[in-house]
């Protein structure tokens, strides 16, 4: 297969201090450490009238920023702070970004060591190397893109070796974020250097496109520049296999060591590094600029890839509905991100109108003007903008029609994934979570399956779907599978971190007779299985195929009345299967060693066998008893990986551990003798805001997060089918309500959080 190398333009981008390193003539210059950092400003970056050049050792005119120690009480010793000092010597020589290399001046002998130490390093983490925007090692930068870079190429060299290396080559794409499109460049400069083929993206492009370039071109690897949904300070290297999905262990630690290994050559200059060609251009302003100017031939590689891109999704997810039986508007945010191009590419391919676009949030904007945070999965707080379109198009109609029914489809960003929200006829919105949407597109993919079972069966083998989503993800997708016939299905569960679903995926598909219909977590990632080709259509997270196939589910339930919405579908599946009730949220404010700490004395409790008890105190009702006491019975290690239920010796987990995580999920029921007492069943909660139904059992997974400081929470009840289930909306919220103190003191019980400066501050328990 032959692709096209795509030169990088002088003008495009800043070339970067690539240009300049390990050039035979350069040597290690002497550091003063007592008086300066050194700060070279290179081509790429104007010398300013305050800060005069002057002269080294050497002869040579340089720009020097002056750092004066800093006395810190309990400051570092003073042997690590010099090897600090001189690895940010380093980097601002060679950071091509004024803003970021000029914030080494500021820095305490305390921030130098923790920016610029030995420890100070970037870990691939659930979705890639992902950081705040900064100086240091262990921040997003120039810098430690390009020795990403070079631990990438070095471990492509050990898999594929040179010749189909540079014959297949790697794909790199990047977002709207600050800086994103200077570093895609800086990747390029590297592994052009290598004289890698490398196709550079002429345009800001989703997430999912990566991934499905990678397989569709047949690359050894893509690259993506993103931080998906994280606060506008962040960015992110994230990396994809010759399969199309995220790396996994051990490849994300053979290029973390390999990575190290080029940070140590490149504070020795021993290895040269790749030089581009012609003159740098100058920094970006702060404020967003025009793409940058690629040859005819990437944008012609570019165009080409989105219309593949196109055809493919549209040849195996598009299941025809008739889009003009209902008076069904649809509104979509691309939420200052990537999305929306693609996004009207697809819904016109699948022949349904166009939605209505937030005109406010269409465009890539890396300051995310009119959100607190770029992440839908936040609920009313950031897809107020939205609503509110919803609620114009809604009023939209000829006077004394009723208002039009209304369905929002938000991605994020990067376009990886995607909230849903529904209008209701009262005019509130109903806003799905994670695992609603997943089942409601399992229902839908195993619809689909049926309708092909037959065809499948006689190209000669008995089909079986399989859907995948998390461990920490609903366990209603498993019951939907478990009642389908035709074909059979089954549920199977991953670690969480979509890069294991799709890796997942492709295992299933070793057998032919298995089709994946679909892989979804509850953080509203999802990817559907190819009606047709039996496997994921894109091997990650893909918010723009998916909000196409939950327009056609939207309208495909206006128009069935015995459905009528997509919350009347969800209430018919509750109804059948029983009630599933979802709780997930977040505590933040600790460091990630902080983090790890919040859990080591409750592992040890469990490792001696413990019965880990609690109490929510119940305040209304007549007579209570003062308290309600729960007992967790079973516990799930997933970092030591051992599954414990009580009275019972510990097994091992059928996933592997995860030692480089804190992760644990509790089963958790009412104390048997309190049960005992209590005088009448409680089908359904009472007013008390610490009483669940009797029988209920609650599951509550409890992980630090892999890209944020943050500590994840994530529970679900579940009520089975019976005529005293709760079957209203209010009945529902109330339960959800009933939830809240239960995980909230089992947290606070045994993880203790205050005590590491933990903080409540936000929760998704479903809002109506």
């Amino acid at each position: 297969m032959t692709v096209p190398m795509v030169t990088l333009a002088a003008s495009a981008v800043v070339v970067l201090a690539v240009a300049r390193w390990g050039k035979a003539d350069r040597q290690p210059e002497a550091v003063d450490l007592q008086q300066v950092i050194r700060a070279r400003v290179h081509a790429a970056r104007e010398v300013r009238a305050d800060r005069p050049a002057q002269t080294t050792a050497n002869g040579t005119a340089t720009n020097t920023v002056a750092v004066a120690p800093t006395a810190v009480p309990g400051a570092p010793a003073s042997v690590a702070v010099d090897e600090a000092r001189k690895v940010a010597a380093a980097y601002a020589d060679h950071e091509p970004i004024a803003a970021l290399a000029d914030q080494v001046q500021s820095l305490s002998d305390e921030q130098l060591v923790q920016r610029f130490g030995d420890t100070s390093v970037l870990r691939f983490g659930t979705a890639g190397l992902r950081a705040p925007i900064g100086a240091g090692m262990d921040r997003m930068n120039t810098v430690t893109v390009v020795l990403a870079t070079r631990g990438v190429l070095r471990h492509l060299r050990e898999t594929f070796g040179e010749e189909q290396l540079r014959h297949y080559g790697v794909v790199i794409g990047y977002d709207g974020r600050r800086h994103s499109r200077e570093w895609a460049a800086a990747a390029a400069v590297v592994l052009r250097g290598a004289q890698v083929q490398c196709l550079l993206l002429d345009r800001c492009v989703p997430t999912p496109l990566i991934s499905f370039a990678v397989v569709h071109q047949r690359r050894c690897a893509g690259v993506m520049i993103t931080a998906s949904h994280n606060p506008k300070d962040y960015n992110g290297y994230k990396l994809y296999e010759h399969t199309g999905c995220q790396i996994v262990s051990p490849t994300d630690s053979l290029i973390e060591t390999k990575t190290r290994d080029a940070r140590r050559e490149w504070m020795r200059r021993e290895t040269p590094w790749p030089l581009p060609t012609g003159e740098p251009a100058s920094p970006p302003p702060p404020r967003p600029s025009p793409p940058p100017r690629h040859d005819a031939e990437a944008t012609t590689a570019t165009e080409a890839l989105l219309e593949a891109y196109v055809a493919h999704v549209r040849r195996q997810l598009c299941e025809p509905v008739d889009c003009e039986a209902t008076r069904l508007r649809i509104v979509y945010s691309a939420m200052h991100g990537v999305g929306s191009l693609l996004v009207m590419r697809l819904f016109d391919a699948f022949g349904m109108p166009l939605p209505v676009r937030v005109v406010e949030q269409d465009a890539p904007d890396p300051e995310f003007s009119t959100v607190p945070v770029p992440n839908p999965e936040e609920g009313v707080r950031v897809l107020q903008c939205t609503l509110e379109t919803g609620d114009r198009v809604a009023g939209e109609v000829p006077p004394g029609t009723p208002p039009a029914p209304v369905v929002a489809l938000v991605n994020d960003p990067d376009a990886d994934r995607l909230a849903v929200a529904e209008r209701q006829p009262n005019g509130s919105w109903c806003l799905f979570n994670g695992d609603e949407i997943g089942c409601l597109l399992g229902w839908w993919a195993m619809q689909a399956a049926s309708k092909r079972n037959a065809a499948w069966h006689r190209k000669g083998a008995a089909a079986v779907g399989v859907l995948l989503n998390s461990v920490v993800s609903s366990e209603m997708l498993a019951t939907l599978a478990g009642r389908q016939r035709q074909p059979r299905c089954r549920v199977v569960q991953q670690l969480t971190g979509f890069k294991w679903l799709a890796h997942e995926a492709l295992e299933q598909r070793q057998s032919t007779e298995q089709r994946v219909l679909l892989a979804y977590e509850e953080a509203i990632g999802y990817s559907l299985g190819g009606w047709e080709s039996g496997e994921l259509v894109v091997r990650d997270k893909d918010g723009v195929s998916t909000a196409a196939v939950m327009a056609q589910l939207a309208y495909f339930c206006y128009q069935t009345p015995r459905l009528g919405s997509l919350q009347g579908l969800l209430h018919q599946l509750y109804r059948t299967c029983g009630l599933f009730l979802q709780y997930n949220g977040y505590l933040q404010g600790a460091a990630t060693d902080a983090l790890r700490g919040v859990f080591a004395p409750l592992r040890q409790r469990v490792a001696r066998g413990e019965w880990l008890t609690f109490s929510v105190r119940d305040e209304v009702g007549d007579d209570p008893p003062p308290t309600r006491v729960y007992r967790v019975h079973r516990v799930v290690d997933w970092t030591a990986g051992y599954d414990c239920v009580q009275g019972r010796p510990p097994v091992p987990t059928e996933l592997p551990a995860q030692r480089g995580s804190e992760f644990m999920t509790f089963w958790v029921r009412e104390h048997a003798e309190q049960s005992a007492k209590t005088k009448a069943p409680r089908p359904s909660p009472s007013s008390s805001m610490g009483a669940l139904p009797r029988g209920a059992e609650l599951r509550v997974s409890v992980r630090a997060s892999g890209t944020e400081p943050k500590l994840k929470f994530y529970s679900e009840i579940r009520v089975p089918p019976s005529p005293a289930m709760p079957d209203s909306d209010a009945e529902r919220q109330q339960l959800r309500r009933a939830m809240q103190p239960v995980v909230r003191a089992l947290i606070d019980t045994f993880l203790h959080p205050e005590a590491v400066g933990l903080r409540w501050v936000s929760v998704s328990a479903g809002e109506r």
